[in-house]
């Protein structure tokens, strides 16, 4: 009796079994299918002006907001390829799109007008009602218009919801407005969005498909004018913590303040500009996976060179989009040490993209850390216990092992804080040191620190790296010598650029130069100096 009762549970499990699996594949193959099947609609803004630009990235933010639909064709004067187009055939070639065609801003507003719930109008001779336009476009699902756009729209079936037109005397009065009347029903993210003039705005409307989508706010206020940034703090301090603002300030002069400013508020920072369309689209295409990895190289015993390790930084998102400004389509890349910038709060808004560059990697190439899961100033930030914490479980996740950072003063409690706290990583970068901190390198709780000079250690251009690099080997005879070089990739500099340098100053400099990873970088430094202290 008892064993045919159990054979008729062992027969009902075998078959519920059964099920779950037909149910999982059914599913798996679901999904699939339907990421296999994505043709999206694409809108060609390379030379667009500005109304255009706004009108259709905000519909892009509408549509794109429960599933990837529409994109657009941006363009890059500086590059020789077009990255907008590029991430479409990477896509299409890993099957999470099907394919994508070229359409018309009125073909697109005609297929997608059941998403569009009217129209805002912007007033073109205050610019600043376009960040209005933006909160309410995200807030409402109303797609930014010029005035000329209107009469179209209208025989469309659309009708004006805000007419912003001559309402407000100035910035801070369309500011306050917008902080009483739109912010509280906002996702409590910041899109900071200079439109002092047309080239501003332009350029940076890029990325206003991405805060629509998210229905973050939209903001122009300064760091600097007193007025503006007593009005910035009170949207701050409504945030939640730990909350994210994307976007760049005016100035690039007001990068640093600004960090440091919303850091205050424990609001860390994703820097964007000009280059970073599509990520209402990018952040939702893609496989996330558990783990990433990268090999780790350790240099354990350190000869008299000079060791050069070159870090390409420059912004978030548009690193991500364009190719660190082109660098990693070249066909020389993998012939040279380049350790790359990457911040794993990326993974968030462009899982694809974070795939395409751990799966195309050379043993030449490694990622470091920038920064801590965002952008911050360290010493003061509010959460910082909290948001270390954070991070460290994605560094271990992305497998980065050096980290990059920078902070509004020269804090050792900063220092020892990441060295205990960061236990993923090896050993840290950090820029910019006191010109009478000697040598620029030391331990922290037994993790290497290296630091850079204020400005003397970064390069954007091939004539500036050869100089510097000449001018340390002129001058400083003392080796082993360590060189932790800020590549700044915002100036378009090129692999070839950086072949032709490290070509030269061998021939220049017979054995002198150590060309090396980041990882293999920090290994030399940290044997060095337990060598030296032994």
């Amino acid at each position: 009796m008892i064993n045919q009762f159990n054979l008729i549970n062992l027969r009902k499990l075998t078959a519920l079994i059964v099920i779950v699996i037909v149910l999982l594949t059914l599913i798996v193959f679901f999904l699939r299918k339907t990421s296999t099947e994505v043709i999206l609609d694409v809108i060609d803004l390379s030379k667009a002006d500005l109304k255009t630009r706004l009108l259709v990235t905000s519909l892009q933010g509408i549509v794109n907001r429960d599933s990837p639909r529409l994109y657009v064709i941006w363009w890059n004067p500086r590059l020789k390829f077009n990255p907008s187009i590029e991430w479409l055939k990477y896509y299409k070639q890993k099957g999470w799109i099907k394919g994508w065609r070229i359409i018309s801003i009125e073909e697109a507003i005609n297929k997608y007008k059941k998403f569009i719930k009217g129209i805002v109008v912007y007033d073109p001779e205050m610019l600043d009602t376009i960040n209005l336009a933006v909160t309410l476009s995200g807030l409402y699902d109303l797609v930014i218009a010029h005035p000329d756009y209107i009469p179209l729209l209208k025989e469309k079936g659309l009708s004006v919801k805000y007419d912003l037109r001559g309402k407000f005397r100035s910035r801070l009065e369309l500011h306050q407005w917008q902080l009483k009347n739109l912010f509280p029903y906002c996702n409590k993210s910041i899109f900071l969005y200079p439109t002092d003039t047309q080239i501003y705005a332009s350029a940076r409307s890029c990325l206003i498909d991405l805060a629509v989508r998210y229905r973050a706010c939209a903001v122009n206020l300064r760091v600097d004018v007193p007025s503006e940034a007593a009005l910035f703090a009170e949207y701050l301090k409504q945030m939640k913590p730990m909350g994210i603002l994307i976007g760049y300030p005016h100035l690039g002069s007001l990068e640093t303040p600004t960090v440091k400013f919303i850091s205050t508020y424990g609001i860390r920072g994703i820097l964007a500009t000009y280059d970073a369309p599509n990520f209402s689209i990018h952040s939702q295409i893609g496989e996330k996976k558990n783990r990433y990895l990268q090999d780790f190289r350790e240099i354990r015993k350190v000869e008299d060179k000079i060791y050069v390790a070159l870090f390409a930084c420059d912004l978030a998102l548009n690193s991500m989009q364009n190719f660190y400004y082109g660098l990693w389509k070249s066909e020389n890349r993998g012939k040279i040490p380049i350790t790359w910038w990457f911040d794993p709060i990326v993974a968030d808004f462009c899982p694809g993209i974070v795939l395409y560059y751990y799966e195309t990697r050379t043993e030449q190439d490694y990622f470091f850390a920038a920064n801590t899961y965002g952008r911050i100033t360290p010493s003061d930030f509010k959460y910082l216990d909290e948001l270390l914490e954070m991070c460290d479980k994605q560094l271990r996740k992305f497998d980065l092992r050096v980290l990059g950072f920078s902070d509004s003063r020269f804090n050792r409690t900063v220092f020892r804080k990441y060295a205990q706290k960061l236990t993923y990583v090896y050993g840290f970068g950090y820029g910019y040191i006191p010109s009478n901190i000697t040598p620029n390198y030391w331990l922290e709780e037994g993790k290497p620190f290296v630091g850079l000079y204020s400005k003397v250690m970064v390069a954007g251009t091939r004539l500036a790296l050869y100089r510097f690099l000449k001018y340390f080997a002129d001058t400083h005879k003392e080796r082993p010598a360590f060189l932790l070089v800020y590549l700044f990739i915002g100036d378009y500099i090129t692999v070839d650029d950086v072949l032709w340098v490290k070509n030269r100053l061998d021939q220049e400099y017979p054995g002198v130069f150590k060309w090396v990873r980041g990882d293999e970088f920090m290994s030399a430094v940290k044997a060095y100096l337990e060598k030296s202290s032994g």
